[in-house]
């Protein structure tokens, strides 16, 4: 959002009368165009250099870094109070977060040939570590990959490409600010609860939608306290992935104890294993992973409160807050309210014979169509499904090398489809925990205030474990039940992928 710092300083109100003739001209609105020179953007790598320091809003001498650019890609909105690691996390998971759920399945299938092929040093572990390497890597670096392939996306960043340096032309950008706008492809909005509120933020969603409010579908929202939740859901998934490769382990061990008759001890032997090694992913992890999702469920159910009843009128600015009255220097300052609401006048001029017509017009915009646009993505707390697919898919993958392996070896006499088949049982398992986890965010959000959080949080292992267990236990049954070469475990597992795809479908079907 424009200003920052946390908003800097508005332009400065012009005299009148006796000292006019020295007094720069005044200024009724702000511009709908922008000159060429100062229609600037910088790399998206630039914007996440240092851990988004950049995001972090305060004084900054990165004009240099930014460039003339014909269009803008993406227009930055957001506000300044929010921290910087939530919005660089929100950033990464947005623009990074695809690329490497791609590069480690990639990364995952190379592996196996090379398994096959028996030409994989250190066999599946490697690679198995190769794939969560990978996606971290590209999750981290993908921008500087872009960068060094010759393709760079071309982000506008108020601090760094309006001029701070030099008052005239930070002047002249901020009234430009309009122009900027209507040069970018898309709106990219980094929401936070604090964001509906800011003058400066409401004015930007103004210029994108003003010309074509069908526009709404360019505008992407990115909730700032999302990220920092996913990859925490990302991290116990692939937890639990190594505890299912532990307990695959020690399943061949048991099965090898079955084959000398002695099965009680065998599965003994195998679920005490499991529970030692599962017991810390599930006691620590899923409690915190928790904890932080009722939290964001809580902050989306503001949102509907506040696009419901938005009003520009009720937007804060920093220059009312100080009574237009610069804290630094105890110069007049000009009021940023006055400024956005003559241009929303000569944008949003209505049918309305009020004199406020146009702030009516215009909160109407929001409270309907960007509304129903922003709950539609957002209202469920339901993350977009490409999301999803970037947490769960690396965990899963990342256990198909250590299949392929004992399925060459096959010390169980399954044929090697019925190891592939046991593979998948792994996919609709990750899938079917974060589905718990949407449920228990939305359910916690609710109960605000009548169950504690932390009792919630508590709670959740025992409930998440049990119906995950359910779900995997007719598998488990014919898996042991049929054949060793028997191909009939392809029924429960089909089972397991219907049930979840019936899941998934109910959540995603109104988005």
């Amino acid at each position: 959002m424009v200003p920052w710092r946390p908003e800097p300083c508005p332009l400065q109100a012009v005299g009148t009368g006796a000292d006019a003739g020295t007094a720069r001209p005044s200024v009724a609105s702000l511009d709908s165009s922008i000159d060429g020179e100062l229609l600037r953007a910088i790399p998206l790598h630039v914007c996440l250099a240092g851990w988004g320091t950049r995001l972090a809003g305060g004084p900054t001498d990165g004009y240099h870094l930014s460039r003339r650019v014909e269009q803008i890609d993406v227009f930055l909105s957001h506000d300044w109070q929010t921290p910087r690691w939530a919005k660089t996390l929100a950033l990464l998971m947005h623009f990074n977060g695809v690329p490497a759920a791609i590069a480690s399945f990639c990364t995952c299938a190379v592996s196996c040939a090379l398994i096959a092929l028996d030409a994989l040093p250190g066999g599946w572990p490697v690679a198995t570590a190769c794939t969560y390497i990978a996606f971290w890597f590209v999750f981290l670096a993908w921008q500087s990959i872009r960068r060094c392939c010759g393709h760079q996306t071309m982000v506008f960043l108020d601090s760094l490409c309006i001029a701070q340096h030099d008052q005239d032309l930070k002047k002249r950008g901020i009234l430009g600010l309009a122009g900027l706008v209507s040069k970018s492809q898309s709106l990219l909005i980094l929401w936070s609860p604090r964001y509906c509120t800011r003058l400066w933020c409401a004015f930007e969603l103004a210029c994108f939608l003003k010309d074509d409010p069908s526009k709404s579908r360019q505008i992407e929202f990115a909730p700032v306290s999302m990220a920092p939740l996913l990859l925490a859901a990302s991290v116990f998934l692939s937890f639990t992935s190594l505890t299912f490769q532990t307990y695959v382990i020690f399943e061949e061990e048991g099965g090898q104890f079955i084959q000398m008759s002695e099965t009680s001890l065998a599965l003994g032997f195998t679920l005490g294993m499991t529970l030692l090694v599962s017991l810390p992913v599930i006691l620590v992890l899923m409690p915190v992973t928790v904890y932080f999702g009722v939290r964001l469920m809580m902050e989306l159910l503001q949102l509907k409160h506040q696009l419901g009843g938005f009003s520009i009128r009720a937007s804060e600015c920093s220059c009312c807050t100080s009574e237009h009255c610069d804290p630094h220097t105890g110069e007049e300052m000009l009021c940023d309210r006055k400024l956005v609401f003559q241009t929303l006048k000569r944008w949003y001029a209505g049918t309305s014979c009020s004199q406020e017509g146009h702030l009516d017009e215009f909160d109407e915009l929001v409270q309907s169509q960007l509304s129903a646009s922003m709950l539609r993505i957002l209202g469920s707390g339901a993350p977009p499904l490409r999301y999803v697919a970037v947490i769960t898919l690396p965990p899963v993958v990342a256990q198909l090398g250590q299949y392929v392996a004992m399925g060459l070896v096959d010390t169980r006499g399954w044929a090697f489809g019925k190891w592939l088949i046991d593979f998948c049982r792994f996919p609709p398992i990750a899938l079917f925990v974060f589905w718990e986890f949407m449920i228990i965010w939305r359910k916690g959000a609710s109960m605000h205030g009548r169950v504690s959080l932390w009792v919630l949080a508590l709670a959740t292992p025992g409930i998440c474990s049990f119906l995950a267990i359910c779900l995997l236990l007719p598998y488990e049954v014919v898996k042991y039940a049929v054949e060793p070469a028997s191909l009939l475990t392809a029924f429960p597992i089909a089972f397991m992928w219907a049930a979840v795809a019936f899941l998934y479908f109910r959540e995603y079907r109104h988005v």
